[in-house]
């Protein structure tokens, strides 16, 4: 019945929350005729199945509970409790049940994609953390060795603390590769 293909998590981020979005907002009066609350909840009923069908598991969850909330409350009415037979039937025991079934394994199949989904939230910031660090170490270290090779002119230059060691450094630094630099061009040569 429910789809191959799963719809993306997009509701909430535990089924604890999908929960919080089942539950009715208005209580049914122990006096209140449960007929009107039935007819919604034959509505939402049919609207879950549809979301199970094109695999929108989250609003098929809440959808499924929600129909089943109702129809908790439903059996709390005096006129309910009155005809328990009749209102039984018009409910649909199957309907019931199909629905805390469907409700229970989507409940497992979501959790198992939160968690998964929080894994790679997880995974993703760290790598993210990560990068970020390299990416400041490398700045650090450019800046470092524009410093040090600036501080190493500059002790050339004025004469600060200079040693062999130092000296050669500087030069590796420094030195120019001659082979990369263009020679002028000869006028003769372009004359002949």
């Amino acid at each position: 019945m429910p789809s191959a293909k799963k719809k993306e998590l997009n509701l909430a981020k535990s089924v604890g929350e999908l929960n919080k979005m089942a539950q009715i907002q208005d209580k049914i009066g122990k006096n209140a005729n449960p007929k009107p609350w039935i007819n919604s909840a034959e509505k939402v009923y049919k609207k879950a199945v549809d979301d199970d069908v094109i695999g929108d598991e989250e609003n098929a969850f809440v959808l499924y509970m929600r129909f089943f909330n109702i129809m908790q409350e439903v059996t709390k009415t005096t006129k309910y409790q009155a005809d328990k037979k009749y209102y039984s039937s018009i409910i649909g025991r199957t309907a019931l049940n199909k629905a805390i079934e469907r409700a229970e394994k989507l409940s497992e199949s979501l959790r198992e994609r939160y968690k998964k989904l929080e894994e790679e939230t997880k995974a993703a910031a760290i790598e993210n953390d990560r990068k970020a660090k390299e990416k400041e170490k490398s700045e650090t270290a450019n800046t470092k060795n524009v410093s040090n090779t600036l501080q190493d002119i500059d002790d050339l230059l004025n004469g600060k603390k200079t040693s062999s060691q130092t000296s050669a450094d500087v030069y590796k630094k420094l030195h120019i590769n001659h082979s990369s630099i263009l020679s002028p061009i000869d006028k003769k040569s372009d004359e002949k």
